[in-house]
C-alpha cells in the first residue's frame, strides 16, 4: 500500500483516504507545524 501525507486536517485525510482505499493508497495526517523530518521516519 502506497502512503501519501495529507497537510490539513484529519477529515480531509479521511476523506482521501477511502477514495484511495480501493487503489491501494493510503493517507497519513500531517499537521501544519510538523517537522520534515519526523515526517519522513513516521516519529511524532
Amino acid at each position: 500500500m502506497k502512503l501519501v501525507c495529507v497537510v490539513g486536517n484529519v477529515q480531509l485525510c479521511r476523506v482521501l483516504w477511502q477514495a484511495g482505499k480501493p487503489m491501494g493508497i493510503a493517507g497519513y495526517p500531517v499537521g501544519l507545524n510538523a517537522e520534515s523530518i519526523s515526517v519522513l521516519s513516521g516519529k511524532a
